[in-house]
């Protein structure tokens, strides 16, 4: 699972932007199965996110981290989160019954494009006694990545002395400052205020 469903790739708390997974896994066999590898592969689309702390796990077990730059799996270090792309969880054995869970959270860069993100885990039997047992994939949580519209229109006021009949430039910069392509409504309004009216139209 994961949670919330939709963040705000714009605002400025990381914290709004912030998706929490949690992996949980079972075993519904009749014997105890041996040597299992949980493991999640980070979501990069629309854009890779970084993981905001070690993940956790409710089972005894080892987590390892996949650092992409020197293409190792590893102990979680801070230095390297940034170039975490996968990571998992190392099981020596899961009784019958039993249940656990592994707990990450991720964090999408600031100004990321709109769009979704999805992600799933998997489970694999390593042992040399379960070979030949496919891995068991997870649902896929998909997050939506929100388009938020922003603008700004500089400067908000022109003022100045002419005479009569002279011409005069009036020179506004607008800028998109949301995270995708958007339109906009520009006015000008009649003398003798010549009051610009700019507004976002709803798509």
């Amino acid at each position: 699972s994961g949670a919330p469903d939709n963040v705000d790739p714009l605002s400025a708390d990381p914290a709004a932007r912030t998706v929490g997974y949690t992996v949980r896994f079972s075993n519904t066999g009749s014997k105890t199965a041996e040597q299992l590898v949980v493991e999640d592969v980070l979501p990069v689309s629309p854009v890779g996110v970084v993981l905001t702390a070690p993940a956790t796990a409710s089972s005894d077990g080892t987590i390892e981290y996949y650092e992409k730059g020197a293409g190792v799996w590893e102990q979680y270090q801070a230095a390297h989160v940034g170039s975490y792309t996968r990571l998992r969880l190392r099981l020596a054995a899961l009784g019958v019954n039993a249940t656990g869970q592994f707990v990450f959270s991720a964090v999408v860069p600031q100004g990321s494009e709109p769009g979704t993100m999805q992600n799933t885990a998997s489970l694999q039997h390593q042992a040399a006694t379960q070979e030949g047992l496919p891995p068991v994939a997870t649902n896929t949580v998909t997050t939506t990545l929100t388009a938020t519209p922003g603008l700004t229109l500089e400067p908000t006021t022109l003022s100045g002395t002419t005479f009569p009949g002279a011409t005069v430039e009036l020179t506004h910069q607008v800028t998109n400052t949301g995270n995708a392509a958007d339109i906009f409504n520009l006015t000008f309004g009649a003398r003798p205020d010549h009051v610009l009216d700019l507004t976002h139209q709803q798509n």
